[in-house]
């Protein structure tokens, strides 16, 4: 592919990481080479005027000089912007990780002193700069929180890139919700027969989401977790090794420390508590519910589902709102290992119509059988809708605005719903209807259109081709062919 553009650009790549400011230098040297301006933001301490810009060295200095009005400007930003609640609340450092290790919490003022200096850095950053485009992992946590709203406001398109959600690639997305650039456009191009269309995106289904597979976007995560592995000992040197001096205000004061205490804690996490392998429906059971919990700290649970992200109160509620004769079985993701306490399971078991499945049961197979599948925004949602099972969501992604996805938001729809569900037989659906062959065309050209939507390349973290400089070309090239489609 030629990475020529049509008009002149000026992008700005924000790395949240070291391995994606690897990658992302890579990707601004070859978008300069093809007459484009570009500049690298990482959040780490070091000089900004190598062509690097670290919004954590600068508000940490302003953090110092006193010289910010935090009340006035506070009331500034709750006036202009919106988010303000999730953009603190989804910011791992800030929440997350200070429960999850029983430190003391990060008191109110210290996260809104963290939110208006990032504000006013951001701020700064584009009324100097003046970028065309924003190119960032999707938003999670304060920092692209803020500098999302911050690009909205100012009418700077922020493009999140993420692993795609059914075959390998990257897709690239312009909120921070998993929607690909463009997917409207695509659907609305989609021509053909009802019976082409379906056919299509059946090829397009059994070929990417195959059933009992993990999808290829959990290779890594999906691994049995040990504490004494090779990989483990090499990633305690490069962080022991790693000479990085973080600045003095910094959300990452702990981050060499909490490397060490997150392997111990996953193991003690994971002792803490045995799963049984299968389910058995007693007499008293007529239907049964999958929640499909999700693995978080990440942006499918804080962000995208914001409203909803206390999983463990959301298994409280719907355990309160079942019909008597129902019950919910809870599914963990595979990936979660170690990041839940014990105390998520126990408190669970003392609910009489929940019960929790080992995270290694293939859920793809486990929902054969139920009258419905609920879920935040995980890929499962669409699995099910493949299949013919009822899904409840409750967040936002690429496929919950579909017609058939029920979106209840009041404790009354929920419990109407449940109810109604429960009234369907819950039987082992057909060959057919598991194959998808009376797939919805809605969701069919769905599929077919977030399927063109996929760039060659990899967003795994840690896989070995991450920073390679093929996969920094193939983002270029993405990069380039979006801005002259959309951009």
């Amino acid at each position: 592919m030629t990475l020529d553009i049509i008009k002149h650009m000026k992008f700005c790549l924000y790395a949240r990481n070291k391995n994606q400011e690897i990658l992302f230098w890579k990707i601004c040297k070859i978008l300069k080479t093809s007459g484009h301006e570009a500049d690298l933001l990482a959040p780490k301490k070091g000089d900004n005027s190598k062509g690097i810009f670290y919004p954590e060295e600068m508000a940490s200095k302003l953090i110092e000089s006193g010289d910010v009005n935090y009340p006035q400007e506070f009331v500034r930003i709750c006036e202009k912007y919106k988010n303000i609640n999730r953009i603190i609340q989804s910011d791992r450092e800030l929440n997350y990780f200070p429960e999850y290790f029983g430190d003391k919490p990060v008191s109110r003022e210290a996260k809104l002193k963290y939110l208006v200096v990032f504000f006013l850095i951001f701020e700064n950053y584009i009324d100097t700069q003046k970028p065309n485009c924003i190119i960032a992992e999707m938003v999670l946590g304060l920092m692209d929180g803020v500098f999302y709203e911050v690009c909205n406001v100012n009418g700077i398109k922020y493009l999140g890139v993420r692993p795609s959600k059914i075959s390998q690639g990257i897709v690239f997305c312009d909120s921070p919700f998993d929607e690909p650039i463009g997917l409207n456009e695509k659907i609305n191009n989609i021509s053909g027969s009802n019976n082409l269309v379906i056919s299509k995106a059946l090829d397009i289904s059994n070929q990417a989401v195959k059933r009992g597979e993990d999808p290829h976007y959990m290779i890594r995560s999906s691994r049995k977790h040990r504490i004494f592995t090779l990989r483990a000992f090499n990633a305690v040197f490069r962080i022991m090794l790693d000479n990085t001096k973080f600045p003095i205000y910094s959300i990452y004061q702990r981050k060499k420390l909490n490397a060490f205490r997150e392997v111990f804690q996953k193991y003690r996490n994971i002792r803490g508590w045995s799963f049984k392998d299968g389910i058995e429906i007693d007499q008293y059971c007529q239907s049964h519910f999958i929640f499909a919990a999700h693995f978080e700290p990440e942006a499918s649970v804080h962000v995208r589902a914001h409203d909803f992200s206390d999983q463990l109160g959301l298994i409280k509620l719907i355990s309160r709102l079942l019909p008597p004769t129902s019950i919910l079985i809870v599914k963990d993701h595979k990936g979660n290992q170690g990041f839940r306490k014990a105390t998520f399971y126990k408190q669970i078991s003392h609910l009489y119509n929940v019960k929790v499945v080992s995270p290694s049961v293939n859920l793809r197979s486990l929902i054969q059988t139920c009258n419905g599948v609920i879920t935040l925004t995980g890929r499962i949602g669409l699995e099910s809708l493949i299949d013919g099972v009822p899904v409840i969501a409750f967040g936002d992604s690429f496929w919950t605005n579909l017609r058939q996805v029920y979106r209840p938001r009041s404790i009354d729809e929920i419990r109407n719903l449940l109810l109604r569900l429960s009234e369907g037989r819950s039987v082992t659906r057909s060959v057919g209807a598991a194959q998808g062959q009376d797939l919805d065309i809605d969701l069919a050209k769905l599929i077919i259109a977030y399927e063109a939507s996929v760039y060659p390349g990899s967003f795994i973290q840690g896989d070995q081709l991450f920073t390679s400089d093929q996969n920094a070309y193939n983002y270029a090239s993405a990069i380039l062919n979006i801005s002259n489609k959309f951009l």
